[in-house]
């Protein structure tokens, strides 16, 4: 669910003011009451924070600019709402690619004589699992 970040309601004697400063940019993970830009007035500045947390989207607006009362100036994305970057596709594909060419039985019988065939299995579930832990903490 995305938030709709406005330009607050201005006097009624103010028909617009000026983007003063920006603090935040697209992608930028934000927490409730973290100061998002700023707007200047000819009487006064105006802080505008984050209602919530979560990740800045479709920016609008930068120094500079002339905005109006309840103009949208970006948006504000819930952290669980957005997607987990198409990376962690490639990431299980390769560590299926790697998983696979370990465990080749093919492969594990060109071993040189002596060594420990079991340890290209377990090379592979080390690979898996530190897929694993990547996945989870992108999520998280």
């Amino acid at each position: 669910m995305n938030i709709d970040i406005k330009v607050p309601q201005l006097p009624a004697s103010v028909t617009e003011a000026n983007i003063l400063q920006i603090f935040v940019s697209d992608g930028l993970e934000v927490s409730k009451d973290q100061m998002l830009f700023e707007i200047e007035t000819d009487k006064v500045v105006l802080e505008v924070v984050a209602p919530a947390d979560g990740i800045i989207q479709n920016m609008l607006i930068k120094p500079g600019d002339s905005v109006s009362s309840e103009q949208l100036t970006m948006q504000l994305a819930s952290v669980e709402s957005v997607e987990a970057p198409i990376l962690l596709d490639e990431l299980d594909e390769i560590a299926l690619n790697q998983h696979h060419e370990s465990v080749d039985p093919e492969d594990a019988s060109k071993a040189p004589e002596g060594t420990d065939k079991t340890g290209l299995v377990f090379g592979a579930v080390a690979l898996m699992l530190g897929a694993a832990l990547i996945v989870y903490s992108v999520l998280k």
